[in-house]
């Protein structure tokens, strides 16, 4: 699964696999690619390469980490008010059943992996996969992001659990976290200011547990 930023991907492997034959990258890999060309039928060849020399593992991550830097200069100039269209993701349904994402050109994913480029070429490619086209229809409030037409979609993806989305709101109505991310934020009203926390923080945040005390929660904060 992805998990946090594009350039993580989390693997879980169950000591029982072992036992049952799992011996090799390569069972892992047929498998991987097994479900890649399942999800995505125009693939009709794929090779995986497994890296497990730190080194080099480093050096290709620097030049993907280029690659991102470079796409992510593109959405610099685009902004919220300059497309008709943003782009939902339920990636995390998987795990956080009422969650969806919405990413716009001014907020990329919650998770960090998808920015609306992304979501617009996933869109296209696999038109029933889990990002897809949401028509922003009538402004409702300019500031917080709050738009009629994602508002609408909002009932539907989450099941009728919340109607509402503010995208630029920390308070009011925000995109719900379904726990795929690095930090959390909160609010402290006795200085009128916001502070966050990491994934790795071992304190407790002032209004609510902080990632080692609640798990990473997938309830709207």
């Amino acid at each position: 699964m992805h998990l946090n930023q594009r350039y993580d991907v989390w693997v879980r492997i169950n000591k029982d696999a072992i036992k049952k034959g799992l011996k090799s990258f390569e069972q892992i890999a047929k498998a991987t690619m097994m479900l890649f060309k399942n999800e995505l039928p125009f693939i009709e060849k794929i090779e995986a390469t497994y890296i497990t020399e730190a080194d080099e593992v480093e050096k290709q991550r620097a030049e993907a980490i280029k690659i991102y830097e470079a796409r992510d200069a593109r959405t610099r100039g685009l902004h919220d008010e300059d497309v008709d269209v943003f782009y939902g993701c339920t990636l995390c349904q998987s795990f956080a059943p009422t969650n969806a994402c919405v990413v716009t050109p001014d907020r990329i994913s919650l998770c960090g992996a998808i920015n609306w480029f992304d979501g617009r070429a996933a869109a296209k490619v696999d038109p029933e996969g889990p990002q897809f086209a949401i028509p922003k229809g009538e402004v409702i409030d300019a500031v917080g992001g709050e738009y009629s037409g994602v508002n609408e979609k909002a009932v539907a993806l989450s099941g009728g659990e919340y109607s509402r989305i503010k995208i630029h709101s920390f308070l009011s109505t925000p995109i719900q976290a379904a726990g795929a991310f690095e930090v959390v934020g909160f609010y402290i009203p006795e200085v009128m200011e916001l502070g966050g926390s990491t994934g790795i923080s071992q304190g407790i945040c002032p209004e609510w547990s902080c990632f080692l005390h609640n798990g990473r929660t997938d309830r709207r904060r």
